[in-house]
């Protein structure tokens, strides 16, 4: 049983719903055949993918990964206990952080390599427990507020900006592609994820930079026009205000850690089930 991502899988009513975020599907597809028959488990490559599958449907149970690619754990934290409060949230791929630091509470970290077994562990445990009647923002009385057709027009910009967020494309010329204006495409965005669209842009283009950072040999202003900034100095100034710390400082932060740890820079999240991750 394979999760599709930001999609259902092939399930039967009334079983629990799990969601998943995570870039990579393999645990997503782990938990789907460990849980075959007992829960729906569905997958989702992003915050606000997720955000949107919770709006939309019953969510039982959130395993999201600390490391999405459009927002950080805070921000997704404080959108989905909105939307859904009284769900359990496990968090993949870091330890437990300082008390509040990330807002809202999360209920279990499971740092890296991931322990099947522990997790499947929780997961039965919130399984087994009486489902919370707490109503949230989503539930069928508030959710028809948001006309379908927004969440429709929010559902495409998504997409749009995962595809193009490389091309410097401005939030006018988005509104444009959307049909509607950049003033009304600014409110609904906001209205229904709780965050700005060109906060969301910038965060998304800053995630893919982070990345791009660990590539060997890859220069800052290479960098900076791979996602969609022309000026490497307004790049640096982006990355300072939201990183707390330049480019090449992210760089050289990344590859100490990663010597200090003995793994490669980039990120490793196959799961630690005694036997070597899928090709």
């Amino acid at each position: 049983m394979h999760p599709g991502p930001d999609g259902d899988t092939r399930s039967g009513e009334g079983r629990p719903r799990i969601l998943i975020l995570d870039t990579d599907p393999r645990i997503a597809e782990a938990l789907a055949l460990a849980l075959r028959g007992r829960a729906q488990v569905e997958w989702a490559t992003s915050g606000m993918a997720g955000l949107l599958l919770a709006a939309e449907r019953e969510v039982d149970l959130v395993i999201a990964h600390a490391h999405l690619p459009d927002m950080c754990p805070g921000d997704f934290l404080r959108l989905f206990h909105l939307l859904r409060p009284g769900v359990s949230i496990g968090l993949l791929g870091t330890d437990q952080p300082p008390e509040g630091s990330l807002g809202p509470k999360v209920d279990i970290y499971f740092p890296e390599p991931i322990q099947l077994k522990r997790l499947l562990r929780w997961i039965a445990d919130c399984l087994d427990q009486p489902a919370s009647s707490s109503p949230g923002v989503a539930s069928p009385p508030v959710r028809y507020e948001i006309p379908v057709q927004h969440l429709e027009i929010v559902r495409w910009v998504l997409e749009f900006i995962d595809r193009s967020y490389q091309d410097g494309t401005p939030l006018s010329r988005i509104a444009q592609a959307a049909g509607v204006s950049r003033s009304h495409l600014c409110r609904i965005f906001k209205r229904i994820t709780g965050l700005s669209l060109k906060r969301f842009l910038t965060r998304r283009r800053l995630q893919a930079a982070k990345e791009l950072l660990l590539e060997p040999g890859a220069a800052i202003d290479q960098v900076a026009r791979r996602v969609g900034y022309r000026d490497a100095s307004h790049f640096d100034r982006v990355f300072r205000h939201w990183e707390g710390l330049s480019p090449s400082g992210y760089r050289r932060q990344a590859i100490l850690r990663a010597f200090r740890n003995g793994v490669p820079p980039a990120r490793n999240s196959h799961l630690a089930s005694g036997s070597p991750p899928p090709a």
